[in-house]
């Protein structure tokens, strides 16, 4: 028995160390596995994202006559979403339910965030509408489902039905709500969530005022946003990046020139989106030089640009007349042009009336489409 012991042991804490060869050596040397022991390896290969190993492991352990318990169908679940394969999460799903642990706390919170992850909602408020007591986790799983794939008014109505079952709404709801403000533009709710965020000593948590200051400015609500936003110790990149676009979306590109130098000095590094932003204000005011600025940015941080960047600063351009400078650039393009790029070219050449431009941009526009 000491042997046994001991040899799972090992097994764990090789699994934890990542070496997967070993820990497979010493499970296979077990004279016998039990559900902990089985656990162990299954969790090694979700956690290092062997998930075809984690289905296989199952089948293996059922056909030696092992039960799972709660700590397998959570890793199950996990390793299911991870592939986004739904055949094979609803499978799992039946054995959940075969085995009789569809009211496991841990198991149904597990069960509802793989549905919600995976996008498939109306799955995910199925099994929610099932679940006879439900916790603070599973209204969780089931809201950020929402929020996370752009359904704000349905995160928002149940987090209404939330407060009037009497279930308390923690910081992460109350981020989930304000996100799904921020999708909305539901300004007059983003207040009362801010609101009860206040009552309920929130304010001043990085996370809660962080999204704040996104949800006002994608409602906006820049003065609030500008506000909250000084008072802020730490601010995240997608704080810098909601900020600007709210004041691009206004046709503020003083704001959001100044932004961006401030982000700068505060040592924050933009993202693709960041430069976009820069791009898409330089587009728009026809500022050539600063649009030439910003793309030599994307090596000065390391950053790939995207077919999206360089439409916009084609664009720009194009709509200034520089036809040859962006004919020039498409030749160098290391992407795949696509139909966007290729009309906001040709459109350029009918208003500025090059022809041979034009003609060539034809060509390329055929290989296209």
């Amino acid at each position: 028995m000491f042997i046994k012991f001991r040899n799972v042991s090992c097994s764990l804490e090789s699994a934890k160390c990542g070496l997967l060869q070993e820990a497979r050596k010493v499970f296979t040397m077990l004279l016998i596995r039990d559900v902990v022991s089985w656990n162990s390896l299954i969790s090694a290969f979700a956690e290092n994202g062997f998930h075809d190993n984690v289905l296989s492991s199952f089948d293996m352990m059922h056909s030696e006559g092992i039960f799972p318990d709660a700590v397998t169908f959570v890793y199950l679940l996990q390793s299911c979403c991870n592939m986004g394969n739904k055949c094979t999460f609803q499978r799992v799903h039946m054995e959940i339910t075969k085995e009789g642990f569809e009211s496991e706390p841990r198991v149904v919170g597990a069960l509802l965030e793989a549905y919600a992850n995976m996008g498939f909602l109306r799955e995910a408020k199925a099994t929610f509408e099932e679940i006879p007591e439900r916790d603070i986790i599973c209204w969780n799983a089931l809201i950020s489902g929402y929020v996370e794939h752009g359904h704000g008014e349905e995160a928002l109505h149940l987090i209404q039905k939330m407060e009037i079952e009497c279930t308390a709404l923690d910081d992460i709801i109350l981020i989930c709500g304000l996100k799904a403000c921020a999708i909305n533009g539901a300004l007059y709710k983003g207040l009362m969530l801010h609101s009860r965020i206040i009552k309920q000593g929130y304010d001043g948590d990085l996370f809660v005022d962080n999204t704040l200051v996104v949800m006002y400015a994608k409602c906006d609500a820049m003065s609030e946003s500008m506000y909250l936003f000084d008072t802020l110790h730490v601010r995240t990149l997608m704080t810098w990046n909601a900020l600007m676009i709210g004041y691009a979306c206004k046709g503020d590109s003083d704001h959001v020139f100044s932004m961006f130098e401030r982000m700068q000095e505060e040592g924050t590094k933009p993202d693709g989106v960041t430069l976009l932003n820069i791009l898409s204000v330089c587009n728009h005011d026809g500022l050539v030089d600063k649009g030439y600025k910003c793309f030599e940015l994307f090596d000065a941080y390391g950053i790939i640009p995207m077919i999206e960047h360089y439409n916009s600063i084609l664009d720009l351009l194009g709509r200034c007349g520089k036809l040859n400078e962006a004919f020039a650039m498409i030749d160098n393009l290391s992407i795949q042009l696509n139909q966007v790029v290729c009309n906001t070219i040709l459109s350029a050449c009918q208003k500025w009336g090059d022809v041979e431009i034009g003609l060539h941009m034809f060509e390329h526009a055929t290989e296209v489409e």
